[in-house]
């Protein structure tokens, strides 16, 4: 191989990485928004989005818990104690 060979080779390398540089910060500022008004959208969107998995997760703590007491009477009745015999042990946390 010439040396004249290598050094186009090298510069063919050079001038690639630059373009392709380039291109990635051009894309990447695209697709970084750096309006504030969107980003204090964005903020709210995900702690709205917090707030309803919290909401969800006490939901389904609630749903267990109901139908644990529903069972809970079920099995009573099927023993033959009432729901007022139960009622002094069977307090919701909600």
């Amino acid at each position: 191989m010439k040396k004249s060979d290598m050094g186009g080779k090298i510069d063919f390398y050079l001038i690639a990485s630059g373009v392709i540089f380039t291109a990635s910060f051009i894309i990447g500022g695209y697709l970084i928004n750096f309006s504030p008004e969107k980003s204090k959208e964005y903020g709210k969107l995900i702690l709205e989005k917090e707030e309803i998995i919290k909401q969800n997760n006490q939901i389904k703590a609630q749903i267990f818990f109901l139908g644990s007491i529903d069972n809970i009477q079920k099995e009573a009745v099927r023993m033959g104690i009432t729901s007022q015999k139960l009622l002094p042990y069977v307090t919701s946390p909600y």
